[in-house]
């Protein structure tokens, strides 16, 4: 089959031959990984949940060292923790049993391990700078502010919103129903689910 018969918007969009898009595990997707879906015609992604900006930056060069094709970076975008001394001192004496039952010991502390995109000053600057093809949201989506930025940098954003598809390329924003996802192209697999959608009579269109 011929890779014409493949094209549609989307793809195009996202600079990719095939609707194959790598999920983007954050602590589990590498370099390695996403450039080899790259260079197979795919969307590689990394997932930046569980990193820093210098470590995701040099994840970012190490790719392109590999591949020039489209690159898709995964953030998380939840509320920020808030300390509760007296709900997390609960849960440690809740869970206290457990660490007993395999011999560790409890933590004195909890302490949050996932830093949210939202509060994550050095990350939105390192993309700004780096300017990865895709940028997608996890959990949420920035403010406006930062959707705007990332935009004027030229990158496409992908995220969920209220349990839609959110597709914005600087231009327009695209909502679609996740129920699309798997019919992206009539015979076709969409692989690491959240992104692909085709357009459809019953999706809104909201001009930007």
């Amino acid at each position: 089959m011929s890779n014409a018969s493949y094209r549609n918007e989307l793809l195009d969009l996202l600079g990719i031959r095939f609707p194959i898009i790598q999920a983007p595990m954050a602590g589990v997707s590498t370099p390695e990984m996403a450039a080899a879906v790259m260079n197979a015609g795919g969307l590689g992604s990394l997932g930046f949940g569980a990193t820093d900006a210098a470590t995701a930056r040099g994840m970012i060069r190490a790719v392109r060292e590999r591949s020039a094709g489209p690159l898709n970076v995964n953030v998380f975008c939840h509320p920020p923790a808030r300390p509760d001394a007296a709900t997390e001192a609960a849960w440690i004496e809740r869970l206290r049993p457990e660490f007993e039952r395999f011999g560790a010991r409890a933590p004195r502390q909890l302490t949050e391990i996932y830093k949210s995109f939202l509060e994550d000053q050095a990350m939105f600057a390192m993309l700004l700078e780096e300017k990865p093809r895709i940028v997608s949201f996890h959990f949420g989506v920035p403010p406006p502010g930062t959707v705007r930025q990332l935009l004027d940098a030229g990158i496409v954003l992908l995220g969920w919103i209220g349990g839609e598809i959110a597709i914005f390329d600087g231009h327009r924003s695209e909502l679609v129903s996740p129920m699309e996802v798997l019919y992206l192209l009539v015979g076709c697999a969409a692989v690491g689910l959240g992104f692909a959608a085709r357009r459809t009579g019953t999706e809104r269109s909201h001009a930007r």
